[in-house]
């Protein structure tokens, strides 16, 4: 007797092969038998005229900083993603021995720890923190060390399966604490190669690093390449989000995108690490950046660059958000932009109307054209007023067009338009394309051989929101939290199904070496997803995102049903991969 029988189903495998229609049965959390089957089984699922896949593998994930609170990982089985890649951009919730590095879903408690108004701090000590995490959150920062961390997941279960990276910037605080924004010396290095031991000898599957962001912006190559040296070692892999924007605060020090992909690249040259592009966008600058046929030529050159290093030998791989919206966060409040203002007054009401008088706006205005704020910076990217979209206002003509555009044509200032949408309306919605995106060089990305797919999110429910506060807009979790993978398929297919099911499965199981995952074989791992193609949707919202797909029917999770006839179960059937 099987404990799953899947019935009818059209297959495709994972491997790109064409599909077939067969049974699929599961005992023991394997999978059994593949073909015509007729033995009896605990549960039987009719898949006849749905589509039967591997599981996805969301290769690039921050469903790891929320396990401990969100272990449901409910935003991730609901769009197929049975194994989450966590740990990357250099964060990881371990090792925290001394410190805790802001991971931003927390920032409201990190910001009542430190007294602070405005900005939350980078670092918090865990053992201050964790009652507020227990408090907001049900449950404790009850572990220390990165073996620790997977235990404590472990014994509390969850949804989906997880792959652990470490974070270098996790690493990188518990040697330099307070004093990180700088070069480390030989002696911190070693101090660093020791935790990054500790976490491979662990389980980790690699490092990750996050070269825009504090601490590891600070860090050299010297540095990396000792690092990159060991992970080499343990025959693991390094997953960097490369240097590309500078440091987020104020007007960043330009730099040559490239450059920092082609850092990530040298790594590999040198030190023969595997290595794997984390959310890989163009490596070069384009204004304007809606110019679909500009963005798509930067994408193919950069993407020959990195072909050309692997001609050299170097084994690299990438992944791409299959979206314009970015990464973790929302913001459909275009009031949100001016944050560092409302609070001071209050409310967004209150800012609202303040904006009424001239010489507060002329305040305001001083300070974004000197390019003090990163989120709103005009020297930074001239055409920021075309990267909003109005959704929402409460002059209805307004709707639907791009904010530089619509002011322009009505003969206002941009700043000064903004002003006046929020003073009419300060709960005024858009959308905003993030860091120059452009759908083009998306499609180029992963529609090329070596890219996977990542949704560069947290695991939330549908309920999750980052407030700022009483009265203050609040950042919602990004669409690709909820959609991304339906949104892919939909959006960027490839030649075939099979095709688009082998980039999400098959491949990514490949580059990570989940040897006995993303393949609907006997014997692999039953992480299996029966699929409603003709109900397919996205349902993507760029106001209210907490929206779940439609047509990812049913997903088992090591044999074990986490979503049944559409509907979440709960079951909390996944594992720790560890290495």
């Amino acid at each position: 007797m099987f404990d799953v029988l899947i019935k009818g189903g059209t297959v495709y495998d994972g491997s790109g092969r064409p599909a077939y229609t067969a049974d699929i049965g599961v005992t023991d959390g394997c999978i059994a038998a593949i073909g015509t089957l007729t033995a009896d089984a605990k549960e039987v699922i009719d898949a006849s005229g749905k589509a039967v896949t591997p599981g996805f593998i969301d290769t690039h994930s921050h469903g790891d900083l929320t396990l401990p609170f969100y272990p449901e990982m409910e935003s991730k089985v609901r769009q197929g993603i049975t194994t989450i890649v966590g740990g990357q951009c250099g964060l990881s919730p371990a090792p925290c021995d001394k410190w805790w590095e802001n991971q931003y879903y927390e920032q409201m408690q990190i910001l009542e720890l430190s007294g602070n108004l405005l900005s939350a701090p980078l670092l918090a000590r865990p053992e201050q923190l964790s009652p507020l995490m227990q408090r907001d959150f049900g449950a404790p920062i009850d572990w220390r060390s990165y073996a620790e961390f997977l235990a404590v997941v472990e014994q509390r279960g969850i949804g989906a399966n997880y792959l652990p990276l470490v974070g270098h910037g996790a690493i990188r605080l518990q040697v330099l604490g307070e004093d990180y924004k700088r070069t480390a010396t030989d002696a911190e290095i070693e101090q660093m190669k020791a935790y990054l031991r500790a976490a491979l000898d662990a389980g980790a599957a690699g490092l990750s690093s996050g070269l825009d962001y504090q601490p590891d912006i600070y860090c050299d190559f010297r540095e990396l390449k000792a690092l990159c040296e060991v992970v080499a070692e343990y025959g693991r892999i390094y997953d960097p989000h490369w240097r590309k924007t500078g440091l987020r605060e104020g007007t960043p020090k330009k730099q040559k995108k490239i450059g920092g992909i082609i850092e990530a690249l040298e790594l590999g040259l040198q030190t023969g690490v595997q290595v794997h592009l984390a959310h890989l966008s163009v490596g070069f600058d384009v204004f304007p950046a809606d110019d679909s046929y500009m963005a798509a030529a930067a994408a193919k050159r950069t993407l020959a660059i990195i072909d050309e290093y692997r001609q050299k030998g170097v084994r690299v791989t990438h992944d791409t958000i299959p979206n314009v919206t970015g990464g973790i966060f929302l913001e459909p409040d275009l009031a949100i932009a001016f944050l560092p203002w409302i609070k001071p007054c209050g409310s967004v009401e209150h800012f609202a109307k303040n904006l009424q008088a001239a010489d507060y706006r002329a305040t305001i205005a001083k300070e974004i054209y000197a390019g003090k704020h990163y989120d709103l910076n005009p020297l930074d990217n001239p055409d920021w007023a075309n990267t909003y979209t109005i959704l929402r206002h409460g002059d209805g003509r307004y709707n639907g067009r791009k904010i530089g555009t619509l002011a322009d044509e009505l003969g206002r200032e941009h700043l000064d338009f903004v002003f006046d949408l929020l003073a009419a309306d300060p709960y005024t919605k858009v959308f905003q394309v993030t860091q120059r995106m452009n759908e083009s060089s998306v499609r180029e990305f992963v529609n090329d051989p070596h890219g996977t797919i990542g949704s560069d999110t947290y695991a939330f429910d549908d309920k999750a929101i980052i407030g700022n506060g009483a009265g203050m807009p609040p950042y919602y979790p990004s669409p690709n939290t909820y959609c991304a993978f339906v949104r892919y398929l939909l959006e960027y297919p490839q030649a075939s199904f099979e095709a688009s099911i082998y980039k999400v499965t098959g491949l990514p199981a490949k580059i990570f070496a989940l040897a006995d995952r993303g393949l609907l074989e006997v014997g692999k791992r039953a992480d299996i997803l029966v699929i409603d193609r003709d109900a397919l949707r996205s349902n993507e919202d760029h106001i209210e995102p907490r929206v779940y797909p439609d047509g990812i029917e049913a997903v088992l999770v090591n044999g074990v049903a986490a979503v049944r006839g559409g509907a979440p179960t709960y079951s909390r059937s996944g594992m720790v991969l560890r290495k």
